[in-house]
């Protein structure tokens, strides 16, 4: 990570990552809190929020719900950005199933994200109103 970043963060008092693994985010995070230590920094008093996209099926069938999330990431991505597909959203984003991305969020909690920014990537209204309801009724109640 360029030291012009990590400069950034350390003024701002924490950083807003953009969507990857939780993997990812715990070796960039370590990076982070090492600069933050170098420079008389406490890393304890950064905050680290992860933006990450999403599309939430709530439907029991695993496969429907792939294909669903599939269809909707492809045409959000669209066919200007190639690097961008499915299989890349399965690694960074929240997709799967509602327990799945439970598991994602718990995985992310654990390697010291404090804070989840959740987009859903449809703007059809009654898509979004779907994703608000699987949210409320889901997901929230279950994240610490």
């Amino acid at each position: 990570m360029p030291d012009s970043i990590l400069k950034r963060i350390l003024e701002a008092g924490g950083w807003i990552a953009p969507p990857c693994s939780p993997e990812q985010a715990e070796h960039d995070w370590r990076i982070v809190r090492s600069y933050a230590e170098a420079h008389g920094v406490d890393p304890d008093e950064l905050e680290f929020a992860l933006l990450n996209y999403t599309h939430l099926v709530d439907d029991g069938d695993p496969d429907a719900i792939y294909d669903e999330q599939r269809e909707v990431f492809e045409g959000f991505y669209g066919d200007e950005s190639p690097r961008h597909t499915f299989e890349l959203a399965r690694e960074r984003c929240l997709v799967g199933t509602v327990e799945e991305v439970l598991e994602r969020i718990e995985a992310f909690e654990a390697v010291g994200v404090d804070h989840l920014i959740a987009g859903a990537i449809t703007h059809r209204p009654d898509a979004l109103e779907r994703q608000a309801a699987v949210f409320e009724d889901r997901l929230i109640p279950e994240v610490h």
